[in-house]
């Protein structure tokens, strides 16, 4: 059975609307899983500790900004988390939800329609295909090693632009393993780290990518 029904206990602080919509996307995961391989089954048993306090903890980062007036991108945004959290938290902001796969793209479509969204819009191709320079700030989990997200992202992150990315412990391995002439272009530094309440109260990390020039 999954732990859906929790989602109250793990996030008092959100509003009884919000509390539902993720209910409705929670629904929508499941209606389009089987044909669309949203997720899978066993990580659907703890979907609200794994996935949606994952995304509402990581876009925490987002209220400490004092001034947000571009669009945020959420770059391999998959079934969702975070961008779709994200635009239900926080309707005063605008959200670009980027996946190459188009099958998970026009499930976007179809969640954030469903779930009345005004604040998303979604773009259905690879990162190359995005503007040089069209992103001052994103949010990315479970997209790509940082090696490979850096690289890729080096055309359309704006100089002084930010990529807040959602990462396991793993995140230090994968930093160790980028070319050093990588860090002429990007700072990288962790910016947060907290617990998931799943059955093996994994460890989170949220590290902040910003371009350099």
């Amino acid at each position: 059975m999954s732990d859906i029904n929790r989602l109250k206990e793990f996030m008092p602080d959100v509003s009884s609307a919000a509390l539902e919509q993720f209910m409705a996307l929670f629904e929508l995961i499941k209606k389009y899983n089987l044909k669309m391989n949203l997720i899978s089954r066993s990580a659907l048993l703890e979907i609200a500790a794994k996935h949606f306090v994952d995304s509402y903890e990581g876009i925490q980062v987002l209220n400490e900004l004092e001034k947000i007036n571009k669009p945020i991108f959420d770059l391999g945004s998959g079934n969702g988390f975070p961008g779709l959290v994200a635009a239900i938290l926080r309707p005063d902001l605008d959200f670009i939800l980027v996946d190459r796969d188009q099958r998970k793209a026009e499930f976007l479509k179809i969640a954030y329609s469903h779930l009345g969204l005004s604040n998303v819009e979604v773009h259905p191709g690879n990162l190359s295909d995005l503007a040089d320079s069209s992103c001052f700030l994103a949010i990315s989990r479970a997209m790509a090693p940082i090696p490979r997200f850096l690289f890729e992202a080096r055309s359309f992150v704006a100089s002084g632009g930010q990529v807040y990315m959602f990462k396991g412990e793993s995140w230090t391995t994968e930093l160790g393993s980028c070319p050093p002439q990588m860090f002429d272009y990007w700072s990288v530094k962790m910016k947060k780290r907290y617990l998931l309440p799943d059955k093996n109260q994994s460890e989170r990390f949220i590290i902040l990518l910003e371009k350099l020039n």
